[in-house]
């Protein structure tokens, strides 16, 4: 939004930098396996919704920095 030449942001932006590493295991066209941030936060999944799911919890978790 820009009002009288400035922008404006509702809403303070956020950025975050996440590792994750995945331990795959696949038989066939299944998949499951462990994801983890290395803070000791592991989540195991099974099927590639459950990758993103976890995937999206470690992110999720991820502390938030405030933009410069």
């Amino acid at each position: 939004m820009v009002l009288g030449g400035r922008a404006l942001h509702p809403v303070a932006m956020t950025s975050r930098a996440v590792t994750i590493t995945l331990e795959l295991r696949l038989a066939g066209d299944e998949l499951d396996g462990r994801a983890s941030d290395g803070t000791g936060e592991d989540r195991s999944f099974s099927g590639w919704l459950g990758l993103l799911v976890a995937i999206d919890a470690l992110v999720d978790a991820a502390p938030e920095r405030e933009a410069a």
